[in-house]
């Protein structure tokens, strides 16, 4: 019996993040390619570069400074409030944070 398998094409990825980076930019529409889905799988996050993302977002910190450490250019922004516990970390790993309250 075969185990499950899951192939991922990168260029088709690439492709998708181009074209949609393209389509989107002819409206002046930034794109922030979210990794939350694929928890900054470095590969993945590459083609999304080399598609022409230049900005990453993720709701986990730990995400955030993955694509870093994996020397993945560009602005990062974590996609949820901060905890005030995790300040410090915010400063460090995101460029951007998105936040609705003062307070936080």
């Amino acid at each position: 019996m075969k185990c499950p398998r899951l192939e991922i094409n990168l260029e088709k990825i690439r492709k998708n993040a181009s074209l949609v980076k393209n389509i989107c930019g002819s409206q002046n529409i930034e794109v922030v390619g979210i990794t939350k889905g694929f928890c900054a799988f470095l590969p993945i996050a590459r083609a999304y570069y080399k598609g022409g993302i230049k900005k990453f977002g993720d709701s986990r910190l730990l995400n955030l400074r993955r694509l870093t450490e994996g020397g993945i250019p560009g602005e990062k922004y974590l996609i949820r409030i901060p905890m005030l516990s995790e300040v410090s970390d915010v400063i460090k790993w995101a460029d951007v944070s998105l936040n609705s309250e003062i307070e936080t």
